[in-house]
């Protein structure tokens, strides 16, 4: 028996990023996209040619930091693809060597290289979610815990594969991955290994933090959906700063709206753009703060997501006429009562009929010249400065009141 024992033939495994099969997936995925945007050139012969105006409209200082930023997401996703490449671990009759992963997973897991003896290990403890588990990022964090006398060595358990004989994996798209991966922590080759070697091995529920990819819960912090208990947000610092960036926000809104100057862009909102940000934040809020409870990071991610997308046209509005040239006066001619029609060509024309004065608009003839500021914040965008017409409707109507 124990010369079966130590015949263990060497084993090479390597890293995948995710327990599931991906590439069936993102085919369809890329599959899908490909239609949509055929489908879209043959509804909107002109949807090409709008993109690129769009884009050619939108600031140098927008392209720029959408450019950086796509930039930085490829060399990030190109820095883990590369190191899940040079990851590997080996099992032979001496033990288990490993060099992981540096920037994956939980933070429990071991990021620098280990080794350790069949001898040295005591006990083999497998975390991971129920069978019924279908959400793809709690099977990512199934751990396998080793406990020996050198401490415990953490590492994923269902990433990584046999470079020889790589194991059958559910697709992206299967209808219930969970079923099969919670088998596969059963009959995993490094399960197998230890079996042979006479080690106990215990399955454990993975816990709510584990399951999110949060690590070990902190005794000092409330367990995340304990009951109908009251958490506390300021303990959590994701939390903290996201409300805080909602705080800066509202201030910036009060003091655009309350305080300075009034100013209406002369171009019309980006919807698509502000609802990718508002996406985008959300996203960010809910998915990257590891340590506060799901239900309350959540909310508050949704919340800061509805204010940057509900505000990011207006203070990105009063930044771009903070920073442009000084506004200069234009002559208009009205015609109807609250539309003007620029003199110059090149100048947009004006719709302010919304603004309630009515009596305003009616003392104004056809065809009189009626001056606006103006103010240039880029390649066709003008900012129309509302104090002066402002000043001049106030005198309007405190002269009615007087007579």
């Amino acid at each position: 028996m124990s010369s079966a024992r130590n015949s263990v033939l060497p084993t090479r495994f390597r890293y995948r990023l995710s327990p599931v099969n991906m590439k069936r997936g993102l085919w369809i995925v890329f599959v899908s996209l490909a239609v949509l945007i055929g489908l879209g050139m043959l509804g909107s012969e002109s949807l090409g040619e709008t993109i690129l105006e769009d884009l050619q409209e939108q600031p140098a200082w927008a392209l720029g930091a959408a450019l950086v930023g796509i930039v930085a997401l490829v060399a990030l996703i190109g820095r883990i693809v590369s190191l899940a490449r040079e990851a590997w671990l080996t099992v032979d009759s001496s033990g288990i060597q490993c060099s992981p992963h540096k920037h994956h997973g939980p933070r429990n897991w071991l990021r620098q290289d280990w080794q350790l003896p069949w001898s040295a290990i005591d006990k083999a403890i497998v975390q991971r979610p129920g069978p019924k588990a279908q959400h793809v990022q709690s099977w990512i964090n199934t751990t396998l815990t080793l406990e020996s006398g050198q401490g415990q060595h953490d590492l994923a358990l269902l990433l990584w594969d046999p470079v020889d004989d790589p194991l059958e994996r559910p697709g992206l798209t299967a209808f219930r991955p969970g079923t099969r991966l919670h088998e596969m922590t059963e009959t995993h080759p490094l399960i197998r290994h230890l079996e042979q070697r006479g080690i106990e091995i215990d399955y454990q529920p993975l816990g709510f933090r584990g399951r999110w990819g949060m690590g070990k819960p902190s005794e000092d912090r409330p367990e995340a959906g304990a009951g109908d208990a009251p958490v506390d947000l300021f303990n959590f610092k994701s939390l903290v700063l996201m409300l805080s960036l909602m705080g800066a926000i509202a201030v910036a809104a009060a003091l655009h709206f309350m305080v300075l100057p009034p100013i209406r862009p002369l171009w019309s909102p980006a919807w698509g753009m502000m609802a990718l940000a508002g996406s985008a934040v959300f996203l960010a809020g809910a998915l990257l703060p590891r340590a506060a409870p799901v239900r309350e990071r959540t909310v508050v991610a949704l919340l800061l997501g509805a204010t940057v997308g509900a505000l990011a046209h207006p203070l990105s509005v009063r930044l771009e006429a903070m920073t442009a040239e000084a506004p200069q006066t234009v002559d208009y001619v009205v015609a109807a009562p609250g539309v003007f029609e620029p003199i110059d060509s090149g100048l947009p024309a004006l719709d302010l009929s919304d603004l309630e004065v009515p009596e305003y608009w009616n003392s104004l003839p056809d065809g009189e010249i009626h001056p606006f500021d103006l103010q240039r914040t880029g390649e066709s965008r003008y900012v129309l400065r509302l104090g002066p017409l402002f000043e001049r409707t106030r005198a309007f109507y405190a002269g009615r009141e007087a007579d």
